[in-house]
Formats: C-alpha cells, sequence, structure tokens
C-alpha cells in the first residue's frame, strides 16, 4: 500500500466502527462507497509526466542548462493529487504541501560527436545540479545514445519544481535530443 502509515492505521481502526455486525442494518451503500473511497486514495500513487519527441538540437557548454521548454510536445497529471506538469515552463510542479517526497525517473535519447561526453541531472526549483545523475558518451549522428535514472528528492518544500538539466563536461556541444520523458510520482513515506 502507497499511502502514509497514519492514514492507513486511520482506515483499519474505523473498520470497527464503520462496519459494525449489521445485525441492524447499519451498513449502507453510502458508508461502503466512502469506505472504499478513502481506502482507495490511501493506496494510489499520483504522477505527472514531460514528452518531447521532436529532434532538437542544443547547445550546451560546461555549466548545467535546463532542456529548452519548447522541446517538450505534450504533459500528464492527475489534478486530484495537487501535484503537476506544466509544458510551456518544462516542470514537473510538487504539491503546496511541505515535506513530501517525489521520485522523478528521467530519459533521455541523444546523439552527436562521437566520443562527447554528456551528463544528465535534475535541476530543483531553478537550482542546477551539484552533481550528475546520469552520464553517457555520444556515438556519432545517427547513432542514439540513452540515459536513465530515477532520484528521489525526500522533504521537498512546498510547490519544488523539477527540470531535466544538461551540460557537456568537456565544453561547447550541439547534440541533437531526439527524444525525452520526465516522470515524477508523488511517494508517500510511512510516518
Amino acid at each position: 500500500m502507497a499511502g502514509s502509515r497514519s492514514k492507513f492505521l486511520t482506515l483499519i481502526n474505523a473498520l470497527a466502527t464503520t462496519f459494525p455486525d449489521n445485525n441492524v442494518g447499519q451498513i449502507t451503500p453510502a458508508i461502503l462507497r466512502d469506505f472504499l473511497d478513502s481506502m482507495l486514495r490511501t493506496a494510489f500513487e499520483p504522477d505527472a509526466f514531460l514528452f518531447g519527441s521532436t529532434p532538437t538540437v542544443v547547445n550546451l557548454t560546461n555549466a548545467w542548462s535546463v532542456l529548452p521548454p519548447a522541446f517538450w510536445t505534450s504533459n500528464g497529471f492527475d489534478p486530484s493529487a495537487d501535484i503537476s506538469a506544466d509544458q510551456a515552463l518544462g516542470r514537473l510542479i510538487g504539491s503546496p504541501l511541505v515535506g513530501l517526497d517525489y521520485l522523478v525517473y528521467p530519459n533521455i535519447s541523444l546523439e552527436g560527436t562521437v566520443n562527447s561526453p554528456v551528463e544528465v541531472g535534475i535541476f530543483k526549483s531553478g537550482v542546477a545540479p551539484t552533481v550528475a545523475l546520469g552520464t553517457c558518451t555520444l556515438a556519432g549522428a545517427g547513432r542514439p545514445v540513452s540515459v536513465f535514472f530515477s532520484y528521489w528528492f525526500q522533504a521537498a518544500a512546498a510547490n519544488e519544481y523539477f527540470q531535466l538539466g544538461l551540460r557537456s563536461p568537456t565544453g561547447a556541444l550541439s547534440p541533437t535530443v531526439n527524444i525525452a520523458r520526465m516522470r515524477m510520482e508523488l511517494k508517500n513515506t510511512w510516518s
């Protein structure tokens, strides 16, 4: 179960009062629906994503830069979860609640100059990564290389946002990004 331990325990404790032995007809369809709705919402792991698949040349340096927002061609999210994706800004946006955890899964496919290294990371609320979370060495034009990883952001601030970042540790480089997807899950932790 993905929900928080406190929500789960609340549901367990509510069983005895919500569902008596029913010898006097106290279990109604409405009570059952409400309880099942609460249980399903406790088990739900909401997510949001950004996706882009139009090949785009990006100009990299040894400084981190955000994948240009114009690259993203679609997004999606569950509006009931207080997390979202902003395609125009190239961001996955966290909940207005403080202290939640997020698991972010970027993957990207790019091609360019043979033997050129590219590092991939995640910007957090506009702050550049301090470490590369994924790396690749380009294999040449027409030979895309993919980078996949996940990163757990714990106890995030309210409305924290995440963006895909790239850099070329050896200096100026202009690879083509063929496809990218960045997905974020809200991870409720056991309290």
